[in-house]
């Protein structure tokens, strides 16, 4: 039955997961999800404790996203089971619009009381599951060899590189199982492209996000990004091929002609405030200062005007109003995190507070990546994190 825990929404042919629940690698079985679902719960009522209500809709929505993954990936529930399933996320459903509404009218009498009735149908939920599909991967992963990875990117050879202009990319994406070239048809589009690449240089200064497009060669893809440095570059291409149904990051280096530029070794620094030429941002966590390991931790960004106002005409980023991305010293860990709640539509605007949940896998330091979208174009938020 713990096998069945690790089968993922994208392996049946016939249904392709949400976009929403295919945003970070840590939410890969039942269980992670499951975790989730405890931790935005337990979020919620430390929040109606604290009669912080604006917020409940967006942890509605992050548990009912989440319970769907459960729903579609608990293929080991059948008949009666499978039944009472479906009714109690239509009763979720309902209990998510009901509550959502009242909020944004102000009704927050009998919100604690709507909450218990939503405690309880989420035990009901988990009683219809056996107990070891409950299980986040981290507690059993000691039990199981790693997951291999199903992508292999091949980089071209690149004659020169001039820092400050354009630098063309091309690679080539194929199956580690049997070498087949990867085209779009064999991915799944998650947050508006079939391809993430997330380039870095070693010192985790110079960050880029970059949408590959097929070249017309089979397996043969292109992105362009703009160097700051003539350095060493790493490339994640983030990915959920169909054949697995399961997010991954193939990573590989873009050796640079004559790199020279070597990466710092004291710059490594917990970072809580950040700025563009026109926005400055303060980063605060729940549990204050300390970030534990393999522990969700909910955090909050907080954007005003360089000259004092909030920020709160932020633009739908793939989806989201905000993208998160975090590097590890050890240039091998990348997390990739989107905001608490949905997707967003093109016309909403977001902030001046964006809520998000971290976890990490490994110790150490992580620098964080924000970008959001204003006016139409990107801006770029760097922090900095020690995981404990």
């Amino acid at each position: 039955m713990l096998l069945a825990t690790l089968t993922l929404p994208g392996m049946a042919a016939t249904v392709e997961p949400a976009p929403e629940v295919l945003c970070g690698p840590d939410i890969g079985t039942i269980g992670d999800a499951w975790e989730r679902v405890q931790w935005q719960n337990s979020e919620a009522h430390r929040m109606l404790a604290t009669d912080d209500w604006l917020r409940l809709p967006q942890k509605l929505s992050a548990i009912a996203s989440h319970l769907q993954f459960i729903e579609r990936g608990a293929i080991m529930v059948f008949g009666k089971r499978r039944a009472q399933l479906g009714k109690a996320m239509s009763v979720i459903e309902s209990l998510k619009c009901e509550i959502t509404t009242r909020v944004l009218n102000g009704e927050t009498n009998d919100l604690a009381a709507r909450w218990m009735e939503l405690d309880a149908t989420l035990k009901y939920i988990a009683a219809q599951l056996p107990d070891e599909a409950l299980l986040p991967s981290t507690s059993f992963a000691h039990l199981l060899p790693p997951v291999k990875p199903a992508l292999h990117i091949q980089l071209e050879p690149l004659p020169s590189v001039t820092p400050g202009q354009p630098l063309r990319i091309v690679f080539q994406l194929v199956r580690l199982d049997n070498l087949a070239p990867v085209s779009s048809k064999d991915l799944f589009e998650t947050h508006d492209a079939f391809l993430h690449a997330l380039i870095c240089d070693q010192s985790l200064t110079d960050y880029h996000h970059e949408h590959p497009s097929p070249t017309g060669v089979p397996g043969e893809w292109e992105f362009k990004f703009t160097p700051r440095f003539n350095a060493q570059y790493r490339v994640w291409m983030n990915a959920v091929p169909k054949h697995t149904g399961r997010e991954e990051f193939a990573m590989n280096v873009i050796s640079l002609p004559n790199s020279n530029v070597p990466p710092p070794t004291s710059a490594y620094q917990t970072v809580l405030s950040a700025r563009t030429d026109k926005m400055c941002g303060e980063l605060t966590w729940t549990t204050g200062d300390k970030l534990e390991v393999n522990r969700p931790t909910s955090g909050s960004l907080h954007l005003t005007e360089v000259g004092g106002g909030p920020v709160n005409d932020l633009e739908p980023y793939m989806g989201a109003f905000a993208h998160i991305v975090g590097i590890g010293d050890d240039s091998q860990s990348i997390l990739h995190v989107h905001p608490d709640g949905g997707i967003n539509s093109p016309l909403d605007r977001g902030g001046p507070e964006v809520n998000f949940t971290l976890r990490a896998a490994r110790q150490g330091f992580h620098r964080l990546f924000v970008q959001v979208k204003r006016h139409g174009k990107i801006e770029t938020l760097t922090f900095g994190v020690q995981i404990n």
